[in-house]
């Protein structure tokens, strides 16, 4: 594993692991008991953000490499007094917003799809039953509910995060999806 993918693997596990333990001590405190940690759905939520970090990571290198965020900030201009038209070119760079949009639909339809399916599949494989019957039943409650906080997550990561910090930040806003995901999911 390249170390990058390893150093963005180890805080996204870090992070989820906070996050379980935060869910399981408001849970603690809604019903009033003791607080009590269950490390096997700790483990249960680090081993797959284990699973699915690096392939995230190279996904959002996918959408990098596809649709480039930033352009070159150069504007065609003809000179005054010019024969030939030339181009005055402005250091730096400007952010490609068609590429943006394209990566947002695609990382909110098909990315988004695959995760919310793998996270279904791997609890249901975790805790047994039927993969199928969960996914038909988890879906759309859980992309329903993902659809009101990650596309902000997205747009913002897109648009000013580097490629190679994209995953390390979204897991710091997984720390409170994964909070909201442990209560749902129950811990």
């Amino acid at each position: 594993m390249a170390p990058q993918m390893l150093q963005s693997t180890v805080q996204a596990a870090v992070l989820s692991a906070i996050a379980n333990i935060l869910a399981q001590i408001i849970t603690s405190y809604r019903k009033n008991i003791p607080i009590t940690l269950s490390l096997s759905t700790i483990l249960t939520f680090v081993i797959w953000t284990i699973l699915v970090t690096p392939l995230n990571l190279l996904w959002q290198q996918f959408l990098e490499r596809t649709f480039p965020g930033t352009v070159p900030a150069s504007t065609p201009k003809t000179l005054p007094n010019s024969p030939a038209k030339e181009h005055v070119v402005v250091p730096g760079s400007r952010l490609h917003k068609g590429n943006l949009l394209k990566k947002f639909v695609i990382d909110q339809t098909v990315g988004a799809g695959l995760n919310t399916v793998g996270f279904i599949a791997f609890l249901a494989g975790v805790r047994g039953g039927s993969m199928r019957e969960r996914i038909i039943q988890d879906f759309w409650p859980y992309t329903s509910a993902g659809l009101r906080f990650w596309p902000f997550v997205s747009l913002l990561c897109f648009a000013v995060v580097p490629v190679n910090h994209r995953v390390v930040v979204g897991s710091a806003f997984g720390v409170v999806w994964g909070v909201y995901m442990s209560l749902v999911v129950g811990v």
